[in-house]
């Protein structure tokens, strides 16, 4: 952040104090930029209360920061002031008293814009200093007696139309919601009001979200598995076992959140004579994907110890019944088996933006 520096005993000038505030604006920009990214709209408050009686609604107070430049227009003047700024950077825009907007019509579906825009206002006539007649002021430049404004106004107006206004020449047009009215409506309340993108979870809504998505999240997982859920089982089959058999693992859960299922199964078995053994991964149930299965086919070994590993990922949504299912089979042989191990994991990632 630019800040002015201003020397004891210099002629002090309005740029001095003007320049200050443009670059706070600025300041103030960098850190919306910072949260929210260039280019972004976004919007706190602008609570709608839709007439029962009427067709119209009220609109409380809120701020909207939008993309801009510092200074569309030269501040001051009489001989100095600032010129205009065309910085990129992102601009604050407040609608500080409640607003109605009527006239609307029903069997229409409306946009409500906030039309944000900078206008000098708060004109009064200043007294300026009379080089003639030092003891005097002057009402006004040159003694016209003529008003200036005193604040550069960043302000809102809610306007409610099927097409988008025009933008002013010093602001922007953010939409806020949009609201249908059915036909043969006479009020407002019997719309269905939608907001649009630019209301953010504040930091507090925020850390409040995802406390609730943990702590529903940890709610679903099995107790001593925080980072997911695991389960291991391993089977002993009869030694010198002539039959074929397949020992199966199955987890089955319901999901919390949208988010992603990622599971994993590992096998091994220990024989003394060459042997086949095959490993199975399934993941079923999710709205999204029906099913996803691996099988990486045959795996022989001849007396020593053969490990498979499976993976599978599966997106997954809220409310769906997942069932993991981890097949480890060998065929029918003569083989013998000193022992055989298998293991099923997974993990749930919940999409924190679902």
């Amino acid at each position: 952040m630019d800040r002015r520096i201003i020397y004891p005993g210099s002629i002090p000038l309005d740029a001095d104090q003007l320049l200050q505030g443009q670059w706070t604006k600025e300041a103030l920009g960098r850190v919306l930029d910072t949260v929210y990214g260039e280019q972004v709209s976004s919007a706190i408050g602008f609570a709608i209360t839709l007439s029962g009686s009427a067709l119209s609604f009220g609109v409380g107070i809120g701020v909207v920061n939008a993309w801009g430049v510092v200074d569309y227009t030269a501040v001051g003047g009489q001989g100095g002031g600032v010129a205009a700024s065309s910085v990129p950077v992102t601009n604050q825009y407040i609608n500080d008293t409640p607003q109605t907007v009527s006239g609307l019509s029903s069997g229409t579906t409306y946009t409500i814009y906030a039309v944000c825009q900078e206008t000098d206002t708060d004109e009064t006539v200043l007294p300026f200093y009379n080089a003639t007649t030092p003891s005097q002021t002057q009402a006004g430049p040159n003694n016209t007696g003529s008003n200036l404004p005193t604040r550069r106004n960043a302000n809102v107006t809610i306007v409610a139309a099927t097409a988008a206004p025009s933008a002013p020449a010093t602001g922007v047009v953010v939409p806020l919601y949009t609201l249908v009215i059915p036909s043969g409506a006479t009020a407002a309340s019997a719309g269905t009001l939608t907001s649009l993108q630019p209301f953010y979870m504040t930091i507090p809504e925020l850390q409040a979200a995802v406390k609730t998505l943990l702590a529903e999240t940890t709610n679903y997982l099995p107790a001593g598995s925080p980072q997911g859920a695991s389960q291991q089982t391993y089977f002993q089959p009869t030694p010198s076992s002539t039959t074929g058999w397949t020992n199966q693992l199955t987890y089955t859960l319901i999901v919390p959140h949208d988010g992603y299922i990622h599971a994993i199964t590992h096998a091994n078995c220990s024989n003394t004579q060459p042997s086949s053994c095959q490993l199975t991964l399934q993941i079923n149930g999710s709205s999204y994907n029906t099913s996803t299965a691996n099988n990486p086919g045959t795996v022989a070994s001849d007396t020593t110890v053969s490990t498979m590993s499976l993976s599978g990922v599966m997106h997954v949504k809220k409310g769906d019944s997942i069932e993991i299912v981890s097949y480890y089979g060998a065929p029918q042989s003569a083989n013998t088996f000193a022992e055989v191990g298998q293991t099923l994991s997974y993990m749930y990632h919940p999409s924190l933006n679902n």
